[in-house]
């Protein structure tokens, strides 16, 4: 149709007769020549199988082309092909080498959480404990990828992850990530041995003096020993291996800038575990050991004789934890904080009373028991309503375990023919840390000790003794995690410190009034 209106455009240079001409024309044209597809199809895919997949061959050890030699046509084919199956195979080899890699974080990953389990115990879920791990392997597993990458790797702050987890989990932990850490940077980022002794020495340091830190003074102090002791390994390191002048210049820069940002690494991972998980550290316990704290000033004018008892007993549960390793800090606050449902009903509680007047014997012994029970989940009110960290809250809850209230166990005997011992036994659960089984048996020892008229060690100890077996007869520290030894040492640290406590004064003359 397009040739014949050229045509007749051509001859008659008339639109309007074209036009007609097409129109009586078009109807009587039939097409001599169709495009059949199928046919087409058929006859590409046999072309493309006459062309052979090879074209020659190339022998094992066949030399492909000398130096200096000249490339034609079928010898630039040949190193064509050799590419081609070089970068095959290595798409296989990195595919194999990822695969390897996942499969044995992952199992890396599995025995650290049961790890981590078994020596951060019972303080947070272990949900929460994996994703705390979680997300700091995934954070420093970036961060190492960018000191890799300005090829500044003694600034990796290893030292920053093992605080962090030692100031939760206790120095092992910190430890056990540390060389987890270590073994998951050289599955994704393979390194000289060179680097892996300052830095694992960083970690390890770190783990071992984060539980100490109290103030700002001692994170300053420990990112000066952390520099100094990455420095004094990496200069050992470099100048074995024959590191060039400027280089170890910059390798030495580098690791005495380790403290310092290993320090801000930490305070910042600090602030966002709180933030995220509620991850509560010695800093926090620092903060709320203040005996201004808003409960604490009401348990002091409420029920002062309560706030006296729990001053000592955080006393002593600081003492007791420190002695076997464990955390001192949060026993210290757990102790002030454990007795702050008391506020509640102080006249209840027989450090409270004054004048001999005691409102327990006018009450039955069931309602008496419900009264002292109370003291607990009021305690745990108190401490969600000011926003008290999860392992103090759990010290208040757990500070009495299921033990039995026996003086009004024993008056109900004596009122009713039928007792159920159960409902003279406090709800439990039993303490699920050291810490919080370090503060019951402070609460319970501080209180019997007071009942002994002489200071002397002998009857000192012979009271802690008994309060202690009368706890491992009731099952109460079997979740705790204390040996028998931590349990000798806490026993010992108790008497010192009540036998100090109750020493006699100098008798003076006495003076006379006017």
């Amino acid at each position: 149709v397009n040739y014949i209106k050229a045509k007749c455009m051509q001859r008659y240079r008339d639109t309007l007769i074209c036009s007609k001409v097409i129109k009586e024309v078009e109807p009587l044209l039939q097409p001599n020549l169709l495009l059949d597809i199928t046919e087409t199809q058929k006859r590409r895919e046999a072309a493309r199988n006459r062309v052979p997949e090879e074209i020659g061959y190339v022998k094992k050890g066949e030399i492909i082309i000398r130096s200096h030699d000249i490339v034609d046509e079928e010898t630039l084919q040949k190193l064509h092909s050799l590419q081609y199956a070089e970068n095959n195979l290595y798409r296989i080899q990195r595919f194999r080498l990822f695969f390897r890699a996942q499969m044995l974080l992952l199992l890396l990953s599995i025995v650290l959480v049961l790890l981590i389990d078994e020596l951060w115990k019972n303080t947070y879920p272990l949900s929460k404990k994996r994703n705390v791990v979680l997300l700091l392997t995934f954070i420093f597993l970036l961060f190492f990828r960018f000191v890799r990458f300005i090829d500044l790797v003694y600034l990796f702050p290893l030292a920053a992850a093992s605080m962090v987890l030692s100031m939760e989990g206790g120095i092992s932990t910190g430890i056990v990530y540390s060389v987890f850490l270590m073994g998951a940077i050289y599955i994704y980022n393979p390194v000289e041995n060179v680097y892996t002794i300052p830095l694992l020495i960083s970690g390890i340091y770190g783990a071992v003096l984060s539980r100490k830190l109290r103030s700002m003074n001692d994170l300053i102090k420990m990112g000066i020993f952390i520099s100094i002791l990455t420095m004094f390994f990496t200069l050992g390191n470099e100048l074995l291996t024959g590191t060039k002048t400027l280089k170890l210049f910059y390798h030495i820069a580098s690791a005495l800038a380790n403290g310092g940002i290993s320090i801000v690494v930490l305070v910042g991972l600090l602030v966002l575990f709180e933030r995220i998980f509620h991850i509560s550290t010695n800093f926090t316990y620092l903060e709320l050991s203040n005996l201004n704290h808003p409960l604490l000033r009401d348990l002091s004018i409420k029920a002062p004789g309560t706030y006296h008892h729990s001053i000592m007993v955080g006393n002593l549960g600081e003492a007791a934890a420190e002695a076997i390793g464990a955390n001192d800090m949060l026993a210290r606050v757990g102790g002030y904080f454990h007795d702050i449902g008391k506020m509640e009903r102080p006249e209840y509680f027989i450090e409270n009373q004054e004048g001999g007047f005691n409102p327990h014997d006018e009450l039955p012994p069931k309602l008496s028991v419900a009264i002292l029970k109370s003291h607990v989940s009021e305690g745990v009110e108190l401490g969600k309503k000011h926003h008290l960290p999860e392992p103090i809250i759990k010290i208040i809850l757990e500070h009495h375990g299921t033990s039995l209230i026996k003086p009004f166990f024993e008056k109900a005997r004596d009122i009713y023919d039928t007792v159920q011992e159960e409902d003279f036994r406090y709800d439990g659960p039993v303490p699920s840390s050291k810490e919080s089984a370090i503060i019951m048996l402070a609460d319970s020892v501080e209180a019997a000790v007071k009942s002994v008229e002489t200071s002397g060690e002998e009857e000192v100890r012979k009271v802690v003794e008994k309060i202690f077996e009368i706890k491992m007869k009731e099952n109460q520290l079997d979740n705790a995690g204390l040996s028998i030894t931590e349990l000798k040492t806490i026993m010992d640290v108790f008497v010192k410190r009540l036998k100090a406590a109750r020493h006699k004064r100098t008798s003076y003359p006495r003076v006379e009034l006017k």
